[in-house]
């Protein structure tokens, strides 16, 4: 894993979406920071609350059924450049971008390839 200054960490902005409602909101960015510290290079994550489901529907991921009335969505994790464009996302049930080869892992392929590394 290569060492990356802060200039390099500030081209990019990690992004979680959640439906929770925001008294449960503490709980998942608790959650998310806990995992961002085994990440070098993220020292944060940002976490959208969206309780209303508008942006989840809007990007598509409402689970297509409801599950006792209620409606649930996909994890979704973003990594943005310094332009807010999406260069990377994972979007599922499972936790495999935490692991080396998923959000770290990407980052490690982004930044070297436009910092010459």
């Amino acid at each position: 894993m290569q060492e990356f200054s802060e200039r390099q960490r500030d081209e990019l902005a990690v992004l979680a979406v959640s439906p929770n409602p925001s008294e449960e909101l503490k709980r998942v960015e608790a959650w998310l920071a806990r995992i961002a510290k085994k990440l070098p290079l993220v020292s944060k994550i940002t976490v959208l609350g969206d309780p209303e489901l508008a942006v989840i529907g809007r990007y598509g991921l409402l689970i297509p059924f409801e599950i006792g009335g209620r409606r649930y969505s996909y994890q979704a994790i973003y990594l943005l450049d310094r332009r807010g464009v999406v260069v990377w996302k994972s979007i599922g049930s499972s936790t495999k971008w935490a692991e080396p080869t998923g959000l770290q892992a990407a980052i490690d392929r982004l930044l070297p390839r436009k910092y010459g590394r």
